[in-house]
């Protein structure tokens, strides 16, 4: 916002005078949109040059009316969506241009009429909340945050209603308009605990985690949660084993993230200890989100960031969240832009002493073969990983070699492997024969929409009939003819339990794809 030069101005007057007190003295920043409001408020009655209180000798009861009369006045503009007004209006309000004008409004000159404008429609939606906080009785005040949540307009205005229950936005205020009341203020922090909670279910509930909007609502709370600056209330609703979903994997489900939405989440879940999953799916993440949000990224069990717009340079970063983290089960990076180099430092992660994750998704991620023997190396010291997702790659005749390989190492714990969409071919598919001479573990293998033909279905045979932990195989769309498909289909009478998948086009929940 500061390319507006209204607002440039509104942050240099609130910021200055505490910054040069830093010189000499401990003083306090503001530390939220409210705060930083709060303390323009401060400054233009306490300690600029067009001090209100000063040139016209206001006690400290006239500045609450003065604010309280103009607060009136800005809430009818956003009731009304009206940002001009007119002598007149400010005559129905009582408002006197010598002590509006210096700090509130601004004249713009008129044939007809002079007309008014606050310095910047923030600063407008600010005035009204602070005149509503300091008159709203407690019986309208459910009412007004009812009637405010319901409409668009009112969006910053409520935020800006509860930081003023911020202690912090008491202290600031408190010179200039005395104690804030205490009932309104009990009253905001009881709203923005039943909002957050009510929002987190319903992200969560089968019926509304489609909706866009409940994401919308739960992102709203966070912001709630921010203005409030209350440890505690984050603690028990975020902090209490939460899921957040803001995203989804179908893009119109999701919603968008701008950086300073990256800022309030990473600042609220500071503060959080057990939060269970972020999920971040098609919410255009990209590496100044990716910034903003790596300092929290480690409380996760389960990260969702597939369909975003992460890179291999992007990947230099999330490895500092993903190092040494004991936290993360799973993570999700399908559909992004990970890279030969992106998997490097993956590698980085994945070989770190502290690193947990079972399950990986790389699937549609430019990652060709030759970056396949780092992944290798991570499948023979990594005790932790069983499920991997390459589908959708490049990795090739190569690439399935050097998997092979690894794959038929003991230590290697891979249950389930999924290779859909990489190019492959019959050149070493006898390699995959091998596997169950030492490796017990993996029950899910996924081959489907590759270019195996009849060349490889003795080889596919072998490995179905010495594998007998092999649950299930996937080998839709490649090549065979029909007697080779009708062949390996007719393998799943060999044991209880055996899936091979030659025609079916609907495969079990971790293999899926669908013709």
């Amino acid at each position: 916002m500061c390319d507006n030069p209204s607002y440039c101005r509104i942050i240099c007057y609130s910021l200055g005078p505490g910054l040069r007190q830093m010189q000499g003295a401990q003083t306090t920043l503001p530390t939220t949109v409210t705060q930083l409001f709060a303390a323009y408020l401060y400054n233009i009655f306490k300690n600029h040059e067009f001090n209100i209180s000063k040139h016209h000798d206001l006690r400290a009861e006239q500045i609450r009316d003065v604010i309280i009369r103009t607060g009136q006045m800005g809430y009818m503009g956003i009731d009304h969506n009206i940002t001009q007004f007119n002598e007149k209006q400010l005559n129905d309000f009582k408002l006197e241009q010598s002590h509006t004008l210096p700090g509130f409004l601004v004249e713009h000159p008129d044939p007809s009429q002079s007309i008014f404008t606050f310095i910047h429609m923030t600063l407008q939606e600010f005035i009204a909340a602070v005149a509503k906080y300091l008159t709203v009785d407690p019986q309208s005040l459910a009412q007004l945050l009812a009637s405010a949540e319901s409409n668009v307009r009112f969006r910053t205005f409520l935020r800006f209603m509860v930081g003023l229950a911020s202690s912090g936005s008491d202290r600031i205020l408190g010179e200039i308009v005395g104690q804030l009341p205490n009932q309104t203020r009990n009253t905001m922090i009881d709203w923005v605990k039943k909002q957050t909670e009510n929002n987190l279910s319903n992200t969560q509930n089968n019926f509304t985690a489609q909706s866009k909007a409940s994401k919308s609502k739960l992102l709203e709370s966070l912001y709630y949660l921010f203005e409030l600056q209350n440890t505690g209330l984050m603690q028990q609703t975020v902090g209490l084993g939460a899921a957040l979903t803001l995203g989804h994997d179908f893009p119109y489900n999701a919603i968008r993230l701008m950086p300073m939405d990256c800022i309030v989440m990473a600042s609220v879940l500071d503060h959080c200890y057990d939060v269970q999953e972020l999920n971040l799916n098609n919410c255009c993440v990209g590496a100044e989100e990716i910034q903003r949000l790596v300092p929290v990224l480690h409380k996760f069990k389960v990260l969702s960031l597939g369909s975003n717009r992460i890179s291999h340079t992007d990947f230099q970063q999330l490895t500092m969240a993903l190092t040494n983290n004991s936290s993360l089960i799973q993570l999700y990076l399908n559909k992004n832009q990970v890279g030969d180099t992106g998997v490097r430092y993956l590698c980085e992660a994945l070989n770190s002493f502290g690193c947990r994750i079972q399950t990986l998704e790389l699937c549609e991620n430019l990652i060709r073969s030759y970056s396949v023997e780092k992944l290798c190396s991570v499948l023979s010291k990594n005790r932790s990983l069983t499920n991997l997702n390459l589908n959708y790659n490049k990795l090739g005749e190569l690439g399935l070699k050097l998997l092979t390989a690894a794959l038929n190492q003991q230590i290697c714990l891979i249950q389930t492997l999924q290779l859909e969409g990489n190019g492959i071919t019959d050149t070493y598919t006898e390699e995959l024969a091998v596997i169950p001479l030492r490796n017990t573990s993996m029950t899910r293998v996924n081959l489907a929409n590759n270019l195996l033909t009849d060349r490889s279905v003795c080889s596919l045979q072998t490995l179905i009939q010495r594998h007998t932990y092999l649950q299930e195989i996937g080998l839709q769309r490649n090549k065979f003819r029909p007697d080779g498909g009708l062949h390996l289909q007719s393998l799943s009478d060999l044991r209880p339990g055996l899936r091979v998948d030659v025609y079916s086009t609907i495969m079990s929940k971790g293999l899926g794809t669908s013709a």
